[in-house]
């Protein structure tokens, strides 16, 4: 499994890259969590990821994370949401919403992650989420992910 994580300033583009893959039918929404809905709409999640970077200005607070799998190896819907939450809790995105797209326009598997790189603290406050060497971190992580569930070992 391979990650890439993407920083940026603007979370409608991150929003409307997910939304126009499901809308040509190259992409399902798979997961949502910290929203007041099961099923917001775009909107609904555009204005959570706004409302935290407005009270926590951050100069990208966009994250946009893609889970890559080997060639050959298919999931299940279940298996790709214990996944992702898995990597977000030991990447540190705790207590900030986010959505998990299933991503069907490459020969192999893989999820996309649209969240924010601001939490909520224990007091209430949002906070950047560290994110100090975050290229050996996700490695450690996808290895034990790959280990755990039986994945073919990136390099």
């Amino acid at each position: 499994m391979i990650a890439k994580i993407k920083k940026g300033k603007y979370f409608k583009g991150a929003i409307l890259y997910n939304i126009n893959k499901v809308s040509s039918e190259n992409a399902n929404r798979i997961y949502v969590s910290g929203f007041s809905t099961k099923d917001p709409t775009p909107k609904d999640i555009l204005e959570i990821f706004l409302e935290r970077a407005e009270v926590c200005e951050i100069k990208k607070p966009v994250a946009h994370i893609s889970l890559n799998f080997a060639p050959g190896e298919h999931l299940e819907q279940e298996t790709l949401i214990m996944i992702a939450q898995e990597y977000l809790e030991k990447m540190g995105y705790i207590r900030t919403p986010y959505v998990v797209y299933e991503h069907k326009d490459t020969a192999h598997q893989h999820i996309h992650i649209l969240t924010s790189n601001i939490y909520e603290n224990q007091m209430g406050q949002y906070r950047a989420i560290n994110d100090s060497n975050n290229f050996y971190k996700s490695k450690n992580i996808c290895a034990e992910i790959e280990k755990k569930y039986g994945l073919v070992a990136s390099e």
